[in-house]
């Protein structure tokens, strides 16, 4: 099934490191990992414009006599650009089962 995706927004937020100063001892991991902290440093706001995405389900199933056996398959294939970044996702889930009628 082709998706017509029409807002394509992006929000990504870059973090600053701050190392710990002078009084920790590093070699000491448990309180110098301690006293690292991070702080945004920047926001950004993509917009990757209007694109065609893909969804795909499948279904098979078998059943004799009282049992049944069968597979589900859902599959996702996402895409996104905005100026040198480009990011393409393709994302599968299967499922099967069997059971017995009672």
């Amino acid at each position: 099934m082709p998706v017509l995706t029409l807002i394509n927004k992006v929000k990504s937020t870059r973090y600053e490191i701050i190392y710990p100063e002078e009084g920790y001892d590093p070699w000491d991991a448990e309180s110098y990992l301690a006293a690292i902290t991070m702080r945004p440093a920047s926001e950004e706001n993509l917009n990757g414009g209007v694109r065609l995405n893909l969804d795909l389900r499948m279904a098979a199933s078998y059943s004799w006599r009282d049992w049944y056996i069968g597979v589900t398959a859902q599959g996702h294939r996402f895409r996104s650009s905005n100026d040198n970044i480009t990011l393409k996702q393709t994302d599968w889930t299967i499922k099967t089962f069997i059971g017995m009628r009672l």
